[in-house]
């Protein structure tokens, strides 16, 4: 019998949704760290941009608040190149008894690259991430605990730490 499948990764076991770091596999954290690495100097450039994610559009849906964390996800998406909008949960038609899927399927409908999701309740984020693969988009969202995106940056931060240790001592 085949065990129930992390709906983080496609059927080729590649990241399609980070939800939680949780039941992911170490290589594939390892692979997000490495990723991100080569990115972590943008922000000491004369030019902070690249243009890895030109003509995306990048939607941040913080059903919570989150000033930090929201602005933190913007300007990185924007040194990406992405296009970003943050949708403003107070004045959209949630708040008027949309549903969250039915808030998705709009943006979806608009060209939605990605999604960068904060919300209150568990499992918002699952039934997100299960709604856009029920519906063969194959758009991404990242949808992490607070603890767990201050994890993965503490991990990023060590990293280039260590890095830096090897390379001075010639470890």
């Amino acid at each position: 019998m085949m065990g129930k499948r992390n709906p983080q990764l496609d059927a080729d076991g590649r990241l399609v949704h980070l939800l939680t770091l949780e039941g992911l596999p170490a290589e594939t954290i390892v692979s997000i760290l490495d990723t991100a690495a080569p990115f972590a100097s943008i922000g000491e450039r004369e030019v902070k941009k690249v243009p890895l994610m030109r003509g995306k559009a990048v939607f941040n849906l913080f059903f919570e608040s989150s000033t930090r964390t929201r602005t933190t996800f913007e300007i990185a998406a924007k040194r990406l190149s992405a296009d970003v909008i943050n949708l403003n949960i107070g004045a959209s038609s949630t708040s008027k008894g949309e549903s969250l899927l039915d808030t998705i399927d709009n943006l979806v409908a608009m060209n939605a690259d990605m999604f960068v999701v904060r919300h209150g309740q568990s499992g918002a984020a699952h039934l997100i991430a299960s709604h856009l693969q029920a519906t063969g988009n194959v758009t991404f969202s990242l949808a992490l605990r607070p603890d767990e995106d201050t994890r993965l940056a503490d991990a990023t931060t060590l990293g280039q730490t260590t890095n830096r240790i090897i390379e001075r001592y010639a470890l």
